[in-house]
Formats: C-alpha cells, structure tokens, sequence
C-alpha cells in the first residue's frame, strides 16, 4: 500500500510566461503527521526530459530511484523513532518553466541538534532535461567578476542595514560583530562565486547564503541574499553555448561543458540499460556517484581517479561497501565511454553513457 498520494490537480501559479512542463504534487505525512509535498514533473511531448529531471530530484533530494515501487517516496529522509535528526516538510517553488529553463526550489526542515528550514536550487534545460550549473554559463574568470557584483552588493546592504541597529539592544555587540565578520568574509578580487542561483524570467538569481549560524539565526534580518542579475547583462559573460542558448532560445547540451552532476543514461554491452550521476572533481582528479540498471534501480556506488591522460579508473560498490566492478573510460563531449569489468577482472565490456 502507498503511503503518498498523487495529485491530479497541476501546477499552474506563475504567470507571464506559458507552462513547459506539468507539475503533479507526491504528498506524504511523516511519524509525527507532518505533511510534504515533491514535485513530479510531467511532460507528454517531452516525456524523456521530465524523466530525467524527476530522476535527478528524487536521487539528489530524496536519495531514491525514480521509478521504484515502494511503500514510502520519503523513507530515507524523513526522521524515524531511532533518529530525531532527517528532512521533513518539503514544499516546493517554480521560479521559471517554459521551453528553454526550468527552475525550482525546494523547501524542507533539516532536523537534527536543532532545526533549520533549507532551500536547494535546481535548473534544468527544458528540451533534454539536462541539470545545468553555473560553469555551463560560465567560465572561471566572469565568475570572478559575478563573485565580486554579488559581494559588493551583499556589503552595501549589510552596511546599510548596521545604520539602524540600536546600539542599547540587546546583544547589539553580537550582532554587529556577526555583519562585520560577514562583510570580511566578502572582500576579495578573486573571489569565484560558487553558490546557489535560480532562473526567473527575466533575470538570473544569485543566492548568498545569511550571515548568522544557528544561534545568531534569531537576531538576523537580512537573511538569505538574493541579487538578480538580467540575462542582457549576463550575455556579457556566458560561455559560447550560453550565448547562444540566449539568441536562439535553444539550449544545446551535445555541447555539454561538464558531465558533472548530471543524469547519464547508456548501457554496458548495449544489452543492460543503466543510469548514472556523477560529481566529478577536476581539481582534485577525483570521482564519485552512482548508477543503476534501470530494470533492477539499486542503486551502486562508484569512487575513483582522473590520470594525466584523462582516463577515468573507477572502483564499483554494492550497498555492502564490497567491490562487484570496475569502469575505465573517458569523457569526450557529452560521453564517457569506455570497458567494464567484474571484480575479478575475467569479463570484459564495453559501456557508454552520456546526456542523450
């Protein structure tokens, strides 16, 4: 028996720009009865794209196969009787869905030593499907200059606001040092911005997180920074394929700048459909993620190196931590390709993965 239920009433709040995809509710009460509402993205023209958005959701957020039956969408993040701390209350926001971005946050309290009510930003590329990141606009040097627009305007609000602190309240002396330090934490040229961001219709948003921890939470006004930056400014930043998603409306994602964090979908043998998701770290050669045959959807862990030649050598884990494989592959465009292998080296396959 399912324990959430589908909503067959979409979402149809925003205005000004028509609907891309349709929005289902998933809605589900946790042990203590708090309601939480997931997003389920649905597309009849587009239904391979809603397919990987829905899969990147579910994993990143929810850390569950798209697809497979169970009795519980939250299981895995919602807090149990054993353990207080998890996610719970998630609620949802669409800031952009029409055919070239689709942008949503989502809302949950993190739940733990203490509560803190959370924000993740995702955007997609509405035709593929595609998880974007800021270094698919952007190179490392313009997000210097971003970096430093964002700072500089966190500053002169943050100044701004030190003007109307009463000197005489209490704790007074802490708030104005938790601004302060913050505004120290700011001032820097080669600052890479590196945060959260969300597509609007007519701007991107740069998303800076508060000044305060936890404990200084309460006394905080100014919150979360949000800085909107318009996409005609913007143009003066953005990497060729960004550009030209700008002028022609159409974001291109065969010309992938990055596979990292996004779904890839291939097979090994051309014979065993499978998933993946990927963080790569290109400063440190290092990766890790998942994949799954998408008839089985447990999910396997893969961690492992980039060599000098580009050569990708992963290590493959069961959910027991136990070596079942290995990939050695590289990545050119949209693809990483290459050979898997059993744990005892005696079978030999090809596999390949890639945006498509």
């Amino acid at each position: 028996m399912k324990f959430y239920t589908l909503l067959l009433s979409f979402f149809i709040g925003l205005s000004g720009f028509s609907q891309f995809f349709a929005i289902s509710d998933l809605v589900e009460r946790d042990m203590y009865d708090t309601e939480s509402t997931f997003p389920l993205i649905l597309s009849k023209s587009n239904p391979k794209a809603a397919e990987k958005i829905n899969t990147y959701l579910h994993f990143t957020v929810l850390t569950k196969v798209f697809g497979k039956a169970d009795s519980s969408l939250f299981a895995n993040v919602f807090p149990t009787e054993e353990a207080f701390w998890g996610q719970t209350g998630f609620d949802y926001s669409v800031f952009r869905n029409d055919d070239v971005y689709f942008s949503i946050g989502i809302s949950y309290d993190n739940t733990g030593a203490y509560s803190e009510y959370v924000t993740d930003y995702f955007t997609f590329a509405s035709q593929t499907g595609e998880h974007l990141l800021l270094e698919d606009f952007f190179a490392s040097t313009p997000l210097v200059t971003i970096g430093e627009i964002v700072n500089d305007r966190c500053v002169t609000k943050i100044q701004e606001h030190l003007k109307t602190i009463d000197s005489s309240q209490e704790e007074a002396d802490e708030i104005i040092e938790m601004y302060q330090n913050c505004m120290e934490g700011m001032q820097g040229s080669d600052y890479i911005y590196s945060g959260n961001f969300m597509m609007e219709k007519g701007n991107m948003v740069f998303i800076k997180e508060r000044c305060s921890n936890h404990i200084m939470a309460p006394q905080d006004e100014l919150w979360i920074f949000e800085e909107p930056m318009t996409y005609d400014i913007l143009s003066n930043f953005y990497n060729q394929n960004a550009l030209d998603a700008y002028e022609s409306g159409v974001w291109n994602s065969s010309k992938a700048v990055t596979l990292n964090d996004k779904v890839l979908v291939g097979s090994i043998n051309n014979s065993y459909p499978i998933t993946a998701k990927l963080h790569i770290n290109h400063s440190e050669n290092e990766v890790s993620g998942v994949y799954w045959y998408n008839k089985v959807k447990k999910s396997l862990s893969v961690r492992g190196t980039i060599n000098e030649t580009g050569l990708y050598q992963l290590t493959e884990y069961n959910q027991s931590d136990e070596v079942t494989g290995f990939f050695n592959g590289k990545v050119n465009g949209g693809t990483f390709s290459g050979t898997w292998e059993n744990k005892d080296h005696t079978k030999s396959l090809p596999f390949i993965l890639s945006l498509d």
